[in-house]
């Protein structure tokens, strides 16, 4: 493998592992109670907002990314390079849609908004 195939492969894991945690980060404020990403969906379906359209598609495959990712990451190691890419090519369109998403939708005041990226400061 040539020096560059690594970088390439290097930079896409990053960024694969970086998808994969900040899935895992705060993504929204409700009172004092921080959301993850996952948590978010389970509301929503919850509330009752999926009937069947493009947005319940999108957030159950909100669930599937991480074996998606992981399978990238495997089939990569395991030497099945174009299987990892299209892995990893499917997993970056569905996060780059929903973050494409989320970042057109300004935090609102109130009890629900967007979290912000800055580290939360609790009082004791």
């Amino acid at each position: 493998m040539s020096d560059r195939a690594r970088i390439t492969a290097a930079v896409g894991l990053l960024g694969l592992v970086t998808a994969v945690v900040g899935m895992f980060l705060p993504w929204l404020r409700s009172g004092a109670v921080l959301r993850d990403s996952f948590e978010v969906v389970g509301v929503i379906e919850t509330l009752g907002f999926l009937r069947g359209d493009a947005l319940e598609w999108l957030l159950y495959a909100w669930y599937a990314l991480v074996p998606v990712i992981t399978l990238s990451i495997a089939a990569y190691a395991l030497g099945a390079r174009r299987v990892g890419a299209t892995f990893a090519l499917l997993a970056t369109i569905i996060l780059g849609t929903i973050a494409g998403a989320r970042a057109s939708k300004p935090g609102t005041e109130g009890t629900v908004r967007w979290s912000s990226p800055r580290p939360v400061r609790r009082s004791a």
